[in-house]
């Protein structure tokens, strides 16, 4: 199953501190956790019509490179977390850019003993931020046994805290 949709990434610094939506965030994670055979969720920017008031624009990703952008972004390399009873692994070759969208793909296959592989971006030491607006616009599948998730968490990634998005 592929699906297309118009999204967006952006953080938001208010100018005051008195209009904080989302607090306790030192890095933002996007990640996709899935079991059917193969998804995919697309991530695209299409700008705002207008900022919320009185925030500014501090970082956004627009994805409309060939590849990730790497002083924005790493793509998860790793073994999942055994508190969530993860079936599958994160691998590169999971995360894509095709035509303006972030792709994080997950299929059933072997792979290092894992019967799934899925994609994880995430902006662990490159970006992080303690107070502000997130917003993401993204297309979601839906379906038994998919996780799709986006993550608010501490740059060292100790828990808690964190923030589910969704």
């Amino acid at each position: 199953m592929k699906t297309t949709s118009n999204s967006k990434i952006n953080i938001m610094n208010s100018l005051s501190h008195k209009s904080v939506l989302i607090h306790i965030c030192d890095i933002f994670m996007l990640i996709f956790i899935i079991f059917p055979i193969i998804i995919v969720i697309q991530i695209s920017i299409s700008p705002s019509s207008q900022d919320p008031s009185g925030y500014t624009l501090v970082w956004n990703d627009d994805f409309n490179d060939k590849t990730l952008d790497t002083s924005k972004w790493s793509k998860e390399n790793r073994h999942p977390q055994s508190l969530n009873n993860e079936l599958e692994i994160y691998i590169p070759d999971e995360v894509y850019i095709e035509d303006g969208t972030l792709i994080l793909r997950s299929e059933k296959k072997n792979y290092q003993g894992y019967n799934y592989t899925s994609g994880s971006v995430i902006s662990r030491d490159k970006f992080f931020q303690k107070y502000g607006w997130f917003e993401i616009r993204a297309k979601l599948p839906e379906g038994k046994g998919i996780w799709p998730a986006f993550w608010l968490v501490p740059n060292d990634r100790l828990w808690p805290p964190e923030i589910d998005v969704f």
